[in-house]
């Protein structure tokens, strides 16, 4: 939520025509809310924040920009997270991170979804039942990394409905 918040501040000083006394709110705004992600260690919020003012600044090129920006943007989009999450795990092996607080547990989260999925590929585990289901289908590992945690949810939309309503109910809502 706070790299969501981030989004905002950065869409409102990227493309909104604001007079001066309203932009140095929208910067204080900003600033709050990117100590609030270094306080509370949700790094997630950074990548998010970077990814949402990537999309911001695409956009406002978009109707000027030439045909090679929007070749360069796609295959940003393509092969730029692949690239970077190689470069995390490469460049720092003992303290990535993609390995972090919040980001691990997120991981563990995503994986533990993902397998309550395999197991109830169809109709899922029923509507928010992902607390019941973490608890059963996840492993030693799964339990070391997120130890004395709980969670109600996989921390990704997709990946819950898989997990909560399977296929019945994922299908539907990635064609709507």
């Amino acid at each position: 939520m706070l790299g969501l918040g981030c989004i905002v501040g950065a869409g409102l000083l990227l493309t909104g025509n604001q007079n001066m006394k309203k932009k140095f709110l929208t910067v204080c705004f900003l600033v709050l809310l990117l100590i609030s992600i270094l306080n509370t260690r949700s790094y997630q919020g950074y990548l998010v924040f970077f990814i949402g003012t990537v999309f911001i600044l695409y956009a406002s090129l978009f109707k000027s920009a030439p045909r090679r920006m929007h070749a360069l943007f796609l295959a940003l989009l393509l092969f730029g997270p692949f690239t970077a999450y190689l470069f995390l795990v490469k460049n720092f092996p003992t303290n990535s991170i993609v390995t972090t607080g919040s980001l691990n547990q997120r991981a563990t989260y995503w994986e533990v979804g993902f397998r309550v999925w395999q197991q109830n590929p169809i109709f899922g585990t029923g509507l928010d039942t992902f607390g019941e289901s973490f608890r059963r289908y996840r492993n030693l590992k799964n339990f070391e990394t997120v130890s004395g945690t709980i969670t109600n949810s996989s921390h990704n939309f997709f990946i819950d409905i898989l997990a909560n309503g399977g296929l019945i109910l994922f299908l539907p809502v990635v064609f709507i």
